[in-house]
């Protein structure tokens, strides 16, 4: 779709960090709305989450993503 748009390179590149500050913005609300540090829609609670197998990631509530998430989305480069 961007592609239509036949953007200059200069263009095309300020529209990549565009979607790049939004997805970077987006995933930053998901993890925060997961550890329950903000809102998943309408309600703010913590979610326990498990990898492939089973195995404990972060429990609800215990406040673990946060500042990893902030520091990979957020941090500097």
């Amino acid at each position: 779709m961007i592609e239509s748009l036949d953007l200059s390179q200069e263009k095309k590149a300020t529209m990549q960090r565009i979607v790049n500050t939004i997805l970077t913005d987006a995933f930053y609300g998901i993890l925060l709305g997961l550890d329950g540090a903000g809102a998943l829609g309408t309600q703010q609670q913590g979610y326990t989450i498990r990898d492939e197998e089973g195995g404990l990631i972060t429990a609800a509530d215990d406040g673990e993503l946060e500042g990893p998430a902030y520091d990979l989305f957020q941090g500097s480069p």
